[in-house]
This record gives structure tokens, sequence and C-alpha cells, in this order.
């Protein structure tokens, strides 16, 4: 695996780099699209596509924010 963006500065991939599961890793680099596309074509060409709706995104950070209801506990004390 290879990581580029900010978000590979978060703790938990600096310990994947120290066991080795990534081979490298670029902190300070922004991916860009054409990088992405051929991604796509590899795994397309390798017969990894899958139907649209069966996509799902994989966020870094998927947990950002609190809900409403969420909000409202904390400030309750909850």
């Amino acid at each position: 695996m290879v990581g580029i963006g900010s978000g590979f500065q978060a703790p938990a991939w600096q310990e994947l780099m120290a066991s080795s599961l990534m081979l490298a890793c670029d902190p300070d680099g922004l991916p860009h699209a054409a990088d992405l596309a051929r991604l796509a074509a590899a795994a397309w060409e390798r017969g990894e596509a899958i139907a649209p709706d069966q996509l799902e995104p994989a966020y870094l950070r998927d947990k950002v924010a609190l809900t409403s209801a969420e909000q409202a506990l904390a400030r309750a004390g909850k």
C-alpha cells in the first residue's frame, strides 16, 4: 500500500508504516484525478469492476462531526 495526502499523518497510519504494511507514504503529496483514473483502468483490466450501486465510499475520517441529536446529548452532559 502507498499513501498520499495529509490524512496519512495520523498516528494509526504511522503504525502501519512501522509494521511494513505500507510500502511508501507522502503525507504532503496530493492525489489528482488522473492518478485515480490510472488505478481504475488497471483494476478494470484485472476484472475488478463492480456495479455502481454496490460502490461504497471509504473515508479516512468517517466521523468528523456529531449529529444534531448527538450534539444535544453532549450539551445535556449525557
